[in-house]
């Protein structure tokens, strides 16, 4: 009951939010996914529309110049002719920051980046770059860029367990679950970015709950 609710209802609260999970890709416009990801005979002119279906986080693009027009009304300062659009206010944004640099991997710039609950991007990047697991903000942002060949390798299902492990972890943490958003950018090669987010999808799916139908028998003694 809400009138008796203490301190306690942070731990609460916390154990029933509803956290989301965003997987999919870093682009679509790739031919050798002809074949693959893409049917034989789809047009290039609606693979957009096809990925859109694939991937739930394609549903914030627009899909029609009337949805791109109100979407640049919340971005009027990037537009070189701004003045052209009112500008939406009071329009909430989340920002991550993919580094990789070295000297940006420090705990004074984590320190920072959780001062105003911006993420730090953990990205794979074939052991290329610098590499660390720090959770800053509400939500988590992965980018994989390949296990093996930067850009260039597919992930085997092992490593893609392994990711799944992980990531159910920090969405289903019950003190601090957190948002998911993971993006594929293994597109130079194949269609590695689509089959692969697609078996992540699946692995990170919440398994349906199935309502237990109470049974009356009819039977008499």
């Amino acid at each position: 009951m809400p009138q008796r609710c203490t301190a306690s209802c942070g731990f609460v609260f916390a154990l029933f939010r509803r956290v989301n999970t965003w997987v999919g890709i870093s682009g679509w416009l790739y031919p050798p996914w002809r074949g693959t990801f893409y049917r034989e005979g789809l047009p290039g002119r609606r693979w957009l529309e096809y990925a859109s279906r694939a991937f739930n986080f394609m549903q914030s693009l627009p899909r029609s110049s009337r949805e791109a027009e109100r979407i640049a009304r919340r971005h009027d300062f990037r537009l070189k002719r701004g003045e052209c659009i009112r500008a939406v206010k009071d329009v909430p944004y989340r920002h991550a920051f993919e580094v990789r640099h070295p000297s940006y991997f420090t705990e004074e710039f984590y320190d920072i980046l959780r001062e105003h609950d911006c993420a730090f991007v953990i990205a794979d990047t074939a052991g290329k770059f610098p590499y660390a697991e720090e959770l800053t903000a509400e939500f988590v942002y992965v980018r994989l860029h390949g296990s093996k060949v930067l850009y260039a390798s597919g992930y085997t299902d092992h490593e893609l367990s392994s990711w799944a492990k992980r990531l159910r972890a920090w969405r289903d943490d019950r003190l601090h679950p957190r948002d998911l958003y993971v993006y594929f950018d293994n597109t130079d090669n194949k269609s590695f970015a689509p089959l692969d987010a697609a078996r992540l999808a699946k692995k990170l799916a919440r398994p349906r709950t199935v309502a237990k139908r109470r049974v009356v028998s009819s039977e008499r003694a």
